[in-house]
C-alpha cells in the first residue's frame, strides 16, 4: 500500500512542475493561399534550407508552399515525373523523394527555387509493408509502419508483425519493433512516425506516448522511453482499431482517430522533443503541443492550439491552420501559421 502512495505522490509532483500555457504561442507570420482547397489527411511534411515547405495530403498529393506561392509538385498519373500512389516522402538537400505504396521512389531534384523530376528507383519488397513514414541513413532506408508476419498471424488468428522495416542497398535486411494484437485488429492502419537525429532513429506510434530510439548504424541498440503525457491525455480504448460489423472501415477509422489523444506528429528541435497530441474533448483546443527535455525526456511545458503541427526550422514552428483536413472540417484551405514560443 505504501508503494502506491509513494508512486502517486511522485506523479502529482511531476505534473505540478510542468508549465501549462494556453497563450504561449506567438504568431509571427502567415502564408495564406485560401484559393487552394484541401481534402484528406496530412501524410507528411518537410522543409528545405530555403524554407520551401512540402506537405503531402491523402487526396491532393504534394504541395510546395512558400510565402508568395503554392503549387503541386507533380501531377497525377503514371508517366515520367507523375505521382499516383504516394504515401510518404523524404527530403535531403538535393532531392525531394516521393515514396509510393508500390515501392516506387520518384526523385525530384532541386534546381534553383524549383524541384524537377530526375529519376526513379524501386524497392520491390516495400509493397508488402504498410509504411507511413521514412528516413534514410547512408545506404539504409527505414520505413515505419506495420508489416505482417503472415505465418505467425495465421497461426494465432490475429495480427502479428513489426513496425519498422530496414532496407540496405535496395534489399530488406531487418524488421524491428515486434507487436502482437488480439482479434480482428487493424494494425496496418496505425500511423507510425519516424524522425532521425545524428545516428539515432526516433519512432512513435500514434496510439502510445512512447518513443523508440534505434541506433541506425548497428540496429541492435533499442531504447524504449515512456513519456509523461499532458494532464488531459485520453488513452485509446481496447476496441480502438478493432473491426466492428455494420460500419464501413473509413467511418470506423474516423471514429477511432477522434476518440483518444492520438499522436498527430512529433519533431526534434535543438533542445526538445515536441509531440502534438489530439484532444478528443477539445475543451482547450484541438491539440496539445508538449515539450519534452531532449536529455531527460521530462515534460517541461505544453500549449493548446487548433492548428496542426507540420515542421520546425530555426526556432519557428509551422502549422496548418485549423487542423488536419481529413479529420477537421474547418481545415479546408492551404493557410500556414508560423509561431514561435514566447
Amino acid at each position: 500500500m505504501l508503494i502506491f502512495v509513494l508512486i502517486g505522490t511522485i506523479v502529482v509532483r511531476l505534473y505540478a512542475s510542468v508549465e501549462q500555457k494556453k497563450d504561449g504561442l506567438l504568431l509571427t507570420g502567415k502564408w495564406s493561399h485560401p484559393e487552394i482547397k484541401l481534402h484528406g489527411y496530412i501524410f507528411e511534411s518537410r522543409m528545405d534550407d530555403d524554407s520551401n515547405l512540402f506537405i503531402m495530403f491523402f487526396r491532393d498529393g504534394i504541395f510546395v508552399v512558400s510565402p508568395n506561392k503554392a503549387y503541386p509538385l507533380a501531377r497525377y498519373g503514371e508517366g515520367p515525373g507523375e505521382i499516383a500512389q504516394w504515401r510518404t516522402m523524404y527530403l535531403d538537400q538535393s532531392h525531394l523523394i516521393d515514396i509510393e505504396t508500390t515501392g516506387k521512389l520518384l526523385y525530384f531534384k532541386k534546381n534553383g527555387a524549383l524541384y524537377k523530376y530526375d529519376k526513379v528507383e524501386w524497392l520491390r519488397e516495400l509493397s508488402d509493408i504498410f509504411f507511413k513514414s521514412a528516413e534514410r541513413a547512408g545506404n539504409k532506408w527505414f520505413f515505419a509502419g506495420f508489416s505482417y508476419d503472415n505465418q505467425e498471424s495465421l497461426k494465432k488468428n490475429a495480427p502479428v508483425g513489426y513496425f519498422l522495416s530496414v532496407f540496405e542497398n535496395g534489399k530488406l535486411i531487418k524488421k524491428l519493433l515486434y507487436k502482437e494484437y488480439n482479434g480482428r485488429y487493424h494494425a496496418h492502419l496505425i500511423r507510425a512516425i519516424s524522425r532521425r537525429k545524428d545516428n539515432w532513429l526516433w519512432v512513435m506510434l500514434e496510439t502510445d506516448p512512447k518513443i523508440y530510439l534505434i541506433n541506425s548504424d548497428d540496429l541492435s541498440t533499442i531504447r524504449e522511453i515512456n513519456l509523461m503525457p499532458p494532464h488531459n491525455y485520453v488513452r485509446p480504448k481496447k476496441e480502438t482499431f478493432l473491426w466492428k460489423p455494420g460500419k464501413p472501415t473509413p467511418q470506423l477509422y474516423e471514429e477511432w482517430e477522434l476518440s483518444y489523444s492520438r499522436v498527430e506528429n512529433f519533431l526534434i528541435t535543438d533542445k526538445h522533443l515536441v509531440v502534438q497530441f489530439r484532444n478528443p474533448g477539445a475543451e482547450n483546443g484541438k491539440f496539445t503541443l508538449s515539450f519534452y527535455n531532449l536529455k531527460t525526456f521530462a515534460l517541461e511545458k505544453y500549449y493548446f492550439t487548433n492548428d496542426a503541427l507540420l515542421v520546425e526550422q530555426n526556432g519557428l514552428f509551422y502549422f496548418l491552420e485549423n487542423g488536419d483536413p481529413g479529420l477537421d472540417e474547418s481545415a479546408n484551405s492551404l493557410i500556414i501559421n508560423i509561431y514561435k514560443i514566447k
